[in-house]
């Protein structure tokens, strides 16, 4: 980390001080929260790719209202984030290794196939396949993420090779 950074957080409780008039001790929340987000700015400012997505993460939830969406191989995308953690961690929501089975599988076979997905999430399996001229039966048992996933079909237009079902006890 440079000096210049290393210096700025060393002093940020001092000027917080100097801004409420009353001294920050180590152990006030005020303070935890501060160091919290420090070393969050600390880990997406030393990390270039980090800082780009980002970047273009907040750029799009202000310019646009939303996040940005991932673009699955296919056209397809995937969004409906709720945080800037999760469009990172989901930043390869199907990880090269199974794409790259699933598109040797698909090689050798024509659209208008059959899958399912089970545990479907936000629908990356499920959008890649549809995408794909496949029907897709995607089950999914959290409301909350059903919803996004059920919204990642429709952004798509491809409910009519979907059929999303709603799994709850």
């Amino acid at each position: 980390m440079p000096d210049g950074w290393r210096r700025f957080f060393r002093q940020l409780p001092l000027k917080t001080e100097q801004l409420l008039g009353k001294p920050i001790t180590n152990d006030s929340l005020f303070y935890r929260l501060q160091m919290s987000l420090a070393s969050k700015i600390l880990s997406v400012g030393s990390n270039p790719a980090m800082l780009f997505a980002c970047m273009r993460w907040v750029g799009a939830k202000l310019f646009f209202g939303r996040p940005s969406r991932h673009t699955l191989p296919g056209g397809a995308q995937i969004g409906e984030w709720l945080s800037f953690s999760e469009y990172w961690y989901f930043r390869n929501i199907i990880p090269k290794s199974e794409r790259l089975f699933v598109e040797q599988c698909l090689d050798c076979k024509t659209a208008g196939g059959m899958a399912f997905d089970i545990g479907a999430n936000v629908g990356g399996f499920t959008c890649l396949m549809a995408s794909r001229g496949h029907t897709v039966h995607a089950f999914e048992p959290v409301p909350e993420t059903f919803c996004r996933l059920k919204n990642n079909v429709k952004f798509n237009g491809l409910r009519s090779a979907v059929n999303a079902i709603k799994l709850t006890a």
